[in-house]
């Protein structure tokens, strides 16, 4: 954040509006809470200001790690029923 408000101003712009998912979207919503930099609007999808719990729903984290072991299971047991190294990967983005 603190980078970001340091190219604001370095860039002297009077006001900017923030476009931001994920990480970025976070550094726009810290960026509007500091009342650092003039910000015409915030859009931002997916993002969270606490990295917890509360981020994200416990069932979500114990069904998402069951549903690994079962993936590594499969792919130790070389199971051709589907492509599992890609379902390993699509989790690990999780």
């Amino acid at each position: 954040t603190k980078d970001w408000e340091g190219l604001v101003n370095h860039l002297k712009l009077d006001s900017i509006s923030i476009i931001g998912w994920s990480d970025g979207g976070i550094v726009g919503l810290e960026m509007g809470i500091s009342g650092k930099t003039k910000i015409k609007k915030i859009v931002t999808m997916g993002a969270n200001l606490r990295p917890d719990s509360t981020a994200v729903n416990g069932w979500a984290v114990k069904e998402v790690s069951k549903h690994k072991k079962e993936v590594l299971l499969k792919i130790k047991e070389k199971d051709a029923t589907q492509n599992w190294n890609v379902e390993k990967q699509m989790l690990g983005l999780l």
